[in-house]
């Protein structure tokens, strides 16, 4: 096995890009195009997982759908529209047009039990717990199942290291390095381990990302952009002193509960959202992030109103992030 520890995916989206091409000569073909993949199974440690973005400008990161899907995943949906509005190409991995097979959030939230809810219960009532496990996986859905959306990511797994530091471990069963791991995975992952740690009263600590296959699609688009992301430790996150800077996901617990449920119900429709939340992540990061995206593409405002929602955006990571999206439109 192929072991990586990284401060956070913006180190090793580079380091992988580089692993995979340069330690394998051998091409394979999948049902996805031509691939290079790791000769064996392969595990990347984020030992600061809370910097979940690849900030470099050549990697061009649609925050808004990342953030967005992390919140669809929390509440435990799996429709098509709330989500498809921040990446249309989520589209084609329905089945049916109108919910997703494999939805992470519905799967580990509302099944027969809420499985997030009962692993912080778990730890917080015996930290010593090795039994802390959510499972997204199912025999009977997904073993011999045509599904064009069959989980990638199929079980987590949380350990409290010391008092109250709670380390979480993903299982992959195949994983694409760009829009998978280094991408998708490590938002999406790193937001529902902040939400455990805090839903069983702890902190945030190691995300490792175990992946049986990990590989690159040799026709990932501007894979020769990518590769000219420099291989180097000084990122974004190195550069700046942004651990002030950066908006925790939750304050209070109970409080983020009731406002993701409301968060979600207030932004079915492409109107821009005006209410006023309590939880500093949806006042200052989630609300003004969705009015921008709607704003920008679904309205006729000017350039001015949606930079103005950019500029108030408070985690200076996701208002960077949001700048160089639109810094294609000609008005930034």
């Amino acid at each position: 096995m192929t072991s990586f520890i990284v401060e956070n995916v913006d180190e090793a989206l580079p380091l992988l890009l580089q692993s995979v091409q340069e330690g394998t000569k051998r091409k394979t073909e999948s049902r996805n195009g031509p691939v290079k993949s790791f000769n064996g199974p392969v595990s990347v440690t984020y030992q600061r997982p809370w910097e979940r973005f690849v900030m470099h400008p050549l990697r061009r990161n649609n925050v808004a759908f990342l953030v967005m899907e992390g919140l669809w995943m929390l509440s435990g949906r799996d429709d098509v529209e709330w989500l498809a509005r921040f990446n249309e190409q989520m589209r084609v991995y329905s089945d049916n047009g109108t919910t997703f097979h494999g939805a992470y959030g519905h799967r580990l939230r509302e099944g027969r039990v809420d499985q997030l809810t009962e692993c912080a219960a778990m730890l917080e009532a015996d930290p010593t717990t090795r039994r802390a496990v959510a499972q997204i996986w199912d025999q009977e859905r997904d073993l011999c199942s045509d599904s064009k959306d069959i989980p990638c990511n199929d079980m987590i797994m949380f350990r409290v290291i010391g008092k109250d530091v709670l380390d979480m471990t993903v299982c992959n069963r195949s994983n694409d390095l760009v829009w998978g791991m280094c991408g998708a995975n490590a938002a999406h992952f790193s937001m529902i381990h902040e939400y455990v740690a805090a839903k069983a009263g702890m902190v945030q600590g190691r995300y490792t990302q175990f992946s049986n296959n990990l590989h690159l699609y040799l026709d990932t688009p501007r894979l020769d952009i990518l590769n000219l992301i420099p291989l180097t430790n000084d990122t974004w996150y190195y550069a700046r002193d942004v651990k002030e800077s950066l908006v925790p996901l939750v304050r209070y617990i109970h409080q983020f509960d009731i406002e993701l449920e409301m968060f979600m119900q207030f932004t079915t429709t492409n109107d821009r959202l005006t209410y006023t939340f309590e939880e500093p992540f949806f006042e200052h990061v989630a609300k003004p992030l969705f009015n921008y995206w709607v704003t920008r593409k679904y309205q006729k405002y000017r350039a001015a109103t949606y930079l103005t929602d950019i500029a108030a955006i408070k985690d200076s990571s996701i208002r960077e992030l949001a700048r160089q999206w639109v810094s294609r439109d000609g008005e930034v």
